[in-house]
């Protein structure tokens, strides 16, 4: 599955990521599903998600005032989530679902990981072998990738294959 993300949504992940850092950001991805794959319009980060450095959880309550919002608009879809894991002492975050990320993957839906670095030397953004994309954003070291329900049904997941012009024609440094 190919997963194209925006110029918007890949800005307010990142911006997420690197607020919490430390600790964990959560939030939805909003767009629309295409022949090819999604197309991730904007993602939306949880104000009221419980962050810890090793978890993150959303607020059961908001989250079902904001689907009922989300329910009448009729241009974008919820189409899954992201969240982030991050460097805690001498453990680098990894770019990967965990047991209970893989659970929690309702079908037909997707989940964006940024595992957040702190960075050793300059990387420029670039689309990586496994699908996912990576690069630096000034200190930290940022790989994101995608994930989706296996073809069993089974809470067995797929990568994606991101996409995101935007991010691979930056220069931060």
């Amino acid at each position: 599955m190919v997963i194209h993300l925006s110029e918007m949504a890949f800005t307010s992940m990142v911006l997420a990521a690197l607020e919490a850092f430390r600790k964990e950001t959560y939030g939805l991805l909003l767009g629309q599903k295409t022949q090819e794959g999604l197309v991730v319009q904007y993602a939306i980060p949880y104000q009221t998600a419980e962050r810890h450095t090793s978890w993150v959880s959303r607020n059961e309550v908001a989250h079902t005032r904001m689907e009922n919002f989300l329910r009448n608009l009729h241009h974008l879809n919820l189409i899954g989530d992201f969240h982030s894991h991050t460097q805690r002492g001498g453990s680098d975050a990894l770019c990967r679902l965990s047991a209970m990320d893989k659970k929690g993957l309702a079908s037909n839906d997707i989940c964006l990981v940024i595992a957040l670095n702190k960075r050793q030397k300059y990387q420029p953004w670039k689309s990586n072998i496994d699908g996912s994309l990576s690069g630096t954003v000034e200190e930290f070291f940022v790989k994101i990738g995608g994930w989706h329900q296996g073809k069993n049904g089974d809470h067995s997941s797929a990568r994606g294959t991101l996409v995101c012009p935007f991010a691979l024609g930056s220069g931060w440094k």
